[in-house]
């Protein structure tokens, strides 16, 4: 009888003690926010409008493979091919095709294909095509494709293909090929358009209508204008 009773006291504890973990770990867990908890990874996600998607039990996903946004999903960080409407995630590598594509923070070596815009608020590593305009906020080096605009918030190195490109930091061994080309401090650049503007050029050269190098001994001269 006493060797009975220890049995079940026992279990007693053990039971409070295992409520009690599980009941810690979930609260964790949920007062974390989305960005801090660790992300489960899956091969694939089909997402109607995140979290309406396929896996569901985690809130957080990483996807390693194929992800189908119809029309919106998002997820932690995207490795392989992402396709939908709108797709949406925290960082992005391999192949992404929508109307929008959106990513939070960095992209590598990566082909982005939107048929409206492409929107990065990290640097960007690879091949845009935007519809409309590529936007990125930080750093690229890359090939831009925009029909409307590209424009780079941070330093920029490769070429810029649209109605207007904008690079008003810095762009290094770059070109602008558009309507309206503006440049900050550009060196090793060329621009090609009807209007070209660079607030100073180490050494590159402006083909146009109207070619203004602010901090240039000739600032303002139509048809070619130069500083090496």
């Amino acid at each position: 009888m006493k060797g009975g009773m220890r049995v079940m006291a026992c279990a007693v504890v053990l039971s409070v003690f295992a409520a009690q973990a599980q009941d810690g770990v979930r609260s964790t867990w949920d007062a974390a926010s989305p960005e801090g908890r660790r992300a489960s990874v899956a091969p694939l996600m089909l997402s109607v409008y995140t979290p309406v998607e396929v896996p569901w039990w985690r809130p957080v996903w990483d996807v390693e493979g194929l992800r189908l946004c119809l029309p919106y999903g998002r997820c932690q960080d995207f490795i392989g091919l992402d396709v939908g409407v709108v797709t949406h995630a925290a960082s992005s590598y391999g192949l992404q095709a929508a109307a929008v594509n959106l990513v939070d923070d960095d992209v590598r070596m990566t082909l982005s294909v939107g048929l409206l815009a492409n929107v990065v608020g990290g640097s960007y590593t690879g091949f845009q095509i935007g519809g409309l305009a590529n936007v990125v906020d930080d750093d690229v080096f890359a090939l831009q494709i925009g029909g409307a605009a590209n424009v780079v918030g941070g330093a920029f190195k490769g070429l810029q293909i649209g109605l207007v490109n904008v690079v008003p930091l810095q762009a290094k061994n770059a070109w602008q090929i558009g309507f309206w080309n503006h440049g900050g401090d550009m060196d090793h650049c060329g621009q090609i358009g009807v209007f070209n503007y660079a607030r100073d050029m180490t050494a590159g050269i402006q083909i146009g209508l109207i070619n203004i190098i602010e901090h240039n001994e000739f600032p303002c001269i139509p048809i070619m204008n130069c500083h090496f």
